[in-house]
């Protein structure tokens, strides 16, 4: 394979809503029937993924989770991961006892992705789901925390309309063997988020183990957001949308279109049709 692009999803492929317009879906479909070699590099889980992208034919690696879960998108199994350690899950646990809080926790059992979920009467996690079009697998998951949970964590992700619950369990984990973001959600600013999963994790490395299972000789990638900035170093050029941070802005080769504006499939198409 000579050119892989791969996008962000959030403010990047994805519109205000977080969804994909019309018009980017569509352009998406067809510049993949000609053949465009194409791909995600997200945040976000497997779980909101599938509903958002079930229509698109994609055929090479996807990486979830800013970079702990590298996933085939035709058979939707795993092909590479960065868990938490022993001594990282056993931290979680303590911190989940210590404040009494659950959330989404997602890794593999065997082989196989699983997850569990706490505080599934949770109106905040009802609407976090449905936002994502995820809410009735998500509600089939088995309820518990990390104490319960029998296998490897990929990612947790705590949902919580009071944000100083989610400010006590990130100083908890501060300095341990974790990456965590916590923030406001984009799309509901009633609802905060913290995400958790190793510090070994980054879309650097998903994005260069994608490179060698593809033999890809040249990677273009999309962003906005400073998840990205690994992203982006694992790249051999890079596009910030208009609506990017400053600093993922200075980091890129150029900047495209607002993701309101559909600026990825613009340049996609572009380009593909010898427009740059």
């Amino acid at each position: 394979m000579e050119t892989l692009f791969l996008s962000d999803l959030d403010g990047t492929l994805c519109n205000e809503a977080g969804t994909l317009s019309r018009f980017t879906r569509d352009g998406l479909t067809q510049l993949l029937e000609q053949g465009l070699a194409f791909t995600v590099a997200s945040g976000r889980t497997p779980l909101s993924v599938r509903p958002l992208l079930h229509d698109l034919s994609l055929r090479h690696p996807m990486a979830l989770m800013n970079g702990a879960l590298v996933l085939d998108p035709v058979r939707w199994q795993p092909l590479d991961c960065t868990p938490l350690s022993e001594a990282a899950k056993a931290e979680l646990v303590q911190a989940e006892r210590a404040l009494n809080l659950q959330g989404l926790l997602l890794g593999l059992e065997g082989t196989a992705l699983a997850g569990t979920l706490g505080d599934v009467e949770s109106t905040v996690w009802e609407a976090f789901f449905r936002r994502n079009q995820a809410w009735e697998t998500a509600a089939k998951l088995p309820q518990g925390g990390a104490d319960v949970w029998r296998g490897s964590i990929l990612y947790g992700i705590y949902a919580d309309s009071r944000p100083d619950r989610l400010a006590q369990l990130r100083d908890r984990l501060a300095g341990g063997p974790f990456t965590l973001d916590f923030y406001q959600d984009r799309y509901d600013p009633k609802t905060w988020c913290l995400e958790v999963f190793s510090h070994a994790a980054s879309k650097y490395h998903a994005v260069q183990t994608i490179r060698k299972m593809t033999g890809a000789k040249w990677l273009v990638g999309f962003g906005d957001g400073e998840n990205d900035l690994s992203f982006f170093r694992a790249c051999d050029q890079c596009y910030a949308v208009a609506n990017a941070s400053a600093a993922v802005r200075a980091a890129a080769d150029g900047v495209i279109g607002d993701h309101r504006e559909d600026g990825v499939i613009r340049y996609l198409e572009r380009r593909w049709h010898g427009g740059l």
